[in-house]
């Protein structure tokens, strides 16, 4: 299991846009990916689960990956802030 730390950075927090956004990136992943905040969790390939987790602005947040293409899955999704592509969630959000 591979695990990335985010601080999101958004002034409206995880809304629905930035949530979509998320999701697609994630359902790109073959493997399992889960977002975490505190002690809630919610696949990430799913916009609903994702906006149940209430993510406001300043809040941190931990996306595991895990499952047979790991590896490859978690460095599409590591990636630093600052880049041009929209499909990056260091976009979305920061990297703690």
């Amino acid at each position: 299991m591979k695990e990335l730390f985010y601080v999101v950075n958004l002034p409206h927090g995880l809304h629905a846009r930035p949530a979509a956004q998320l999701a697609q990136i994630c359902s790109a992943a073959q493997s399992m990916v889960t977002i975490i905040k505190g002690d809630k969790s919610a696949n990430g390939k799913g916009v609903l689960g994702i906006l149940g987790l209430d993510i406001q602005q300043g809040e941190k947040i931990t996306i595991q990956v895990e499952g047979q293409d790991e590896q490859a899955d978690h460095h599409a999704h590591d990636d630093q802030p600052g880049g041009d592509e929209p499909q990056k969630p260091s976009n979305i959000l920061h990297v703690d």
